[in-house]
């Protein structure tokens, strides 16, 4: 884990910050989709891509050798959030089976199926349980990270210009299938993986990130209208939905929306940043921390199903409530930790 000085210096603050938000919309997804009677659910699809760019647009380097290093702590750090997720998903399963009676042998079962292990490494996905399904973001950043080591290790993310519009296309197959063609329905679960979403978006982050780094970027005029393009295409989703219907997890308007949003962040950090910039950049990586977004991706399914199933909840406010439940859940965490590295380095200071 970086500390704190190397956030601030390496790490674009608005991009860490604006993950939360993402996950908030993730939140939205999976349990209130709806706002005062209107479907807010194209607007929420920009979440699953922006994670994924921002995943690329982090791995970029200068020489091939700090590639390789992002790469290499990118698999660590990525294993470590898939065994927690996929840890709190069987013990959550665990206990369910155990209280209602039904028994552990079907959780085997699933564990060692090897249809649910070849559809783990092809398509993301995790063993049928429950509050399982938000998992499959965790298992397609890992198998990203590891396909994207690989090709810095080659000298292969040249292939990213090809892969890019080829799996966009590809992707895009099955979504006019399903609405076009309904004897020829295909799952999402196809296309909703690492290789057709994850890979697009991930080398779009990647390849904008090196173009970035060559360009000035900094000029206000750019911000702005980086920010004018972002809320049209992100707006322009709800005619992609009526068009399509909700059969993608992504519209080509919420990559191109993505793309501005990514554009304008960095815009905003090759700024000079104000005193009140660095005031909030020390206070996000000391007390909330650059990772925290995932934590909370991970438990959201878990907290948001017990209090769903204590409070029978229901409406949009809910959303609010199960989100700032698991951020205050994961500052406990998070603080307590803090709490107990500081003190292990007072108590060694003396004695150094």
């Amino acid at each position: 884990m970086e500390n704190q000085e190397q956030c601030i210096k390496k790490r674009n603050v608005w991009l860490d910050i604006f993950r939360y938000f993402l996950v908030f919309l993730v939140v939205c997804i999976h349990y209130n989709k709806t706002i005062f009677g209107i479907s807010i659910l194209p607007l929420t699809r920009i979440a699953v891509p922006m994670f994924f760019m921002i995943s690329g647009f982090y791995m970029y380097g200068k020489t091939k050798e700090e590639e390789i290093k992002k790469s290499q702590k990118a698999i660590k750090r990525n294993a470590i959030y898939l065994l927690i997720g996929f840890a709190a998903v069987l013990c959550f399963n665990f206990l369910i089976n155990l209280t209602n009676g039904t028994g552990i042998k079907s959780i085997f079962l699933s564990l060692f199926n090897p249809d649910n292990i070849s559809n783990f490494i092809f398509l993301s996905l995790l063993p049928k349980m429950s509050c399982a399904v938000p998992m499959w973001f965790l298992a397609a950043i890992f198998s990203l990270s590891v396909f994207h080591y690989f090709l810095v290790k080659y000298d292969l993310t040249k292939l990213y210009k090809i892969l890019i519009p080829t799996l966009i296309v590809l992707f895009l197959y099955p979504m006019f299938c399903n609405v076009f063609f309904s004897s020829c329905y295909i799952p999402s679960e196809y296309t909703r993986n690492w290789i057709f979403t994850g890979i697009p978006c991930f080398g779009i982050g990647y390849l904008l990130s090196r173009f970035l780094k060559t360009k000035d970027n900094n000029k206000c005029f750019w911000g702005y209208l980086y920010v004018v393009c972002f809320i049209i295409f992100w707006f322009a989703s709800y005619l992609e939905n009526y068009l399509l219907g909700n059969t993608s997890c992504y519209y080509v308007s919420s990559l191109i929306a993505c793309v501005c949003l990514l554009l304008f962040f960095d815009f905003l950090f090759k700024r000079k940043p104000t005193n009140f910039e660095k005031k909030v950049s020390n206070f996000f990586y000391n007390w909330i921390g650059a990772g925290g977004s995932f934590y909370i991706y991970i438990f959201h399914g878990l907290l948001g199903t017990l209090l769903q199933k204590m409070f029978l909840l229901n409406g949009f406010y809910w959303n609010i409530i199960i989100f700032v439940t698991c951020f205050i859940f994961y500052e406990l965490i998070f603080c307590t930790i803090k709490f107990l590295k500081d003190k292990k380095n007072n108590v060694e200071k003396p004695n150094s």
